[in-house]
């Protein structure tokens, strides 16, 4: 097998275990070692940003199964092997860039609208209730934070390992 087949052979595996996972179009048990879990609970989605936290994985953003482009944010539990919503990120964006840094979710960059605009926002969520902040005015746990332009911003940002209210 060439390697230009080879290629196109992976690419349609991916595509196929894609929408297997994304639709729930195939039986898991067709593909040895996997186990078809619990769909994502508000439907399908793809092009999201994908980020584990505390036992938990999130999938933020992406479009829908109608194309249409989502703010909203899943937690998927493994032990319950079920999905919950948690707080919907501040607008609606596709191919975002997620990490997780000393417990909190951060959105650095993304694309919004049907025109694939990039923007350079930043955002950061502290799923914890004893969350420690970002001096910047408004930031509160359990809820999203707009850090703005992460090119022009993120030098004044100011961590602090201090507890919210100690």
């Amino acid at each position: 097998m060439s390697p230009a087949q080879k290629f196109n052979r992976a690419v349609r595996t991916a595509l196929l275990l894609t929408g297997c996972g994304l639709l729930g179009a195939c039986d898991a048990g067709g593909f040895p070692g996997w186990r078809k879990l619990a769909a994502l609970g508000m439907g399908p989605r793809q092009e999201t940003a994908v980020a584990a936290h505390g036992g938990r994985i999130y999938v933020l953003g992406g479009f829908t199964a109608t194309l249409a482009i989502v703010n909203r944010v899943e937690a998927y539990d493994p032990a319950a092997d079920e999905w919950v919503e948690t707080p919907s990120l501040p607008i609606a964006m596709h191919h975002a860039n997620a990490g997780v840094v000393d417990g909190r979710i951060y959105v650095v960059g993304a694309l919004i609208g049907a025109g694939f605009a990039a923007i350079g926002d930043a955002y950061v969520y502290d799923p914890g209730a004893n969350a420690t902040h970002l001096h910047a005015p408004g930031y509160r746990a359990g809820r999203w934070r707009h850090g703005g332009d992460w090119n022009e911003d993120l030098r004044r940002w100011r961590f602090s390992t201090k507890p919210i209210g100690g």
